[in-house]
């Protein structure tokens, strides 16, 4: 299975040394929806959120077409209401995607959990009708959020 990709870079502030080939390895899973940052690390977080919008956007967008894009911006924002006047540019993409980001990279506790993967299209269908704002699906995956999840609302029908 794929885990990610492994980027490096040299970050300026956070360099300790002239040394132009000690860089800064970064690995990231971005569309697993898990992102968890060590909240005793010590980084640049909006220059982080920066490169991990990039990142998020040519997972989801890049070469792709425009309805495939935004469905997987959707999905992976677990937001389903369609932003007026939303014109499919790289950057309003990008606007759009970083407050989950932003979200995710900032949170203190694991929001996205592993249910099921290869689910077929019927039962997704059914699972999102659910309406369930704890439960996200992102391409054939289904995940929870605990922090979300209204255990009160179609639990023996998501069983």
């Amino acid at each position: 299975m794929n885990r990610g990709t492994i980027y490096g870079t040299i970050d300026p502030q956070r360099s300790t040394s002239g040394n132009p080939f000690e860089t800064m390895i970064l690995a990231t899973t971005s569309i697993a929806k898990d992102l968890k940052i060590d909240p005793s690390g010590t980084c640049n977080v909006d220059m982080m959120e920066k490169f991990l919008a990039d990142i998020v956007y040519e997972h989801l967008c890049l070469n792709r077409s425009q309805v495939s894009c935004f469905d997987n911006v959707l999905k992976y924002t677990n937001t389903f209401i369609v932003p007026e006047n939303f014109n499919f540019s790289r950057e309003q993409i990008i606007g759009f995607l970083t407050p989950t980001i932003r979200e995710q990279s900032r949170r203190l506790y694991k929001t996205r959990i592993f249910l099921a993967e290869g689910v077929d299209s019927t039962t997704l269908n059914s699972v999102l009708a659910l309406g369930n704002p704890g439960i996200s699906v992102i391409g054939d995956v289904v995940y929870v959020d605990p922090t979300k999840f209204d255990s009160a609302r179609s639990v023996s029908e998501l069983l």
